[in-house]
């Protein structure tokens, strides 16, 4: 359980980082995109040893995959350029050409005798449960290539867990069974949804916008309601209140 925990908290870290700097080419990739600077970012990624490190593969093949759908025409220049990085930031790239599930991808990968990869069909991160941090980290990083809603309304669906808060703290003194770890892993989700949502909201106006707009907008279930509706009141005091009714609270938009 130990090591679970670790990984899920180093996932979380490399969330952190990769919004940390307004100027970081992941962190607003959506709102200026810049192809023309694959190769100098790749390489640079690779030279922090972020690319190669295969806790950070499927993070970093997730966001590479969207720009790389984007720009089919690219991969063969981009490829060839990046041909000398070693073989784990190799392993990395072709993952990221498979996630991006494009014809140019394929093309390629079957010319370099990736065949079985080439034919294989990628899963569809967007129709993933979300049933782990790592789960949410992947639907950031899709965001942060695209800036399309889906992926922030998949991490508001987190919030079905906020039933389990509490549940790290009961571990300790619990069975162990592979329930009470589940149920520890339900609240680090729900946490790590309500975290990051809150944090990317206040860094990501765009985030905020697509947030707001669920919230009036969108069918959402109780808990996704509530989460959400407190989020906003703590990120836009005046805008939005909590009241409370009988039987619990509402949020309501104000103006």
């Amino acid at each position: 359980m130990k090591s679970l925990l670790l990984a899920i908290v180093s996932a979380l870290l490399i969330l952190g980082q990769s919004v940390a700097n307004a100027d970081d080419w992941i962190s607003y990739y959506y709102r200026n995109p810049t192809p023309d600077r694959f190769i100098e970012e790749v390489t640079a990624l690779s030279n922090q040893g972020i690319l190669g490190d295969e806790t950070k593969t499927n993070l970093i093949g997730v966001f590479l995959s969207q720009i790389i759908l984007s720009n089919q025409e690219e991969i063969p220049n981009w490829m060839k350029q990046l041909k000398d990085l070693p073989e784990s930031d190799q392993n990395s790239l072709r993952m990221a050409l498979w996630l991006s599930n494009s014809p140019g991808a394929k093309s390629y990968l079957t010319s370099i005798g990736e065949e079985r990869l080439a034919i294989n069909e990628p899963p569809n991160i967007l129709e993933y449960e979300p049933d782990s941090p790592e789960i949410l980290d992947m639907w950031w990083a899709y965001f942060l290539a695209t800036g399309e809603k889906e992926p922030v309304r998949n991490i508001i669906s987190a919030f079905q867990y906020g039933d389990y808060i509490g549940a790290l703290e009961a571990y300790n003194s619990s069975s162990k069974t592979e329930e009470d770890e589940i149920m520890v892993i339900h609240e680090m989700t729900f946490e790590s949804a309500r975290w990051s949502l809150e944090s990317n909201m206040r860094q990501h106006k765009r985030v905020a916008d697509i947030c707001e707009e669920i919230f009036s907008y969108d069918e959402l279930s109780h808990q996704e309601k509530l989460w959400l509706g407190a989020i906003l009141v703590k990120v836009f005091p005046g805008k939005y209140v909590m009241t409370k009714i009988e039987g619990g609270q509402r949020i309501e938009k104000i103006k």
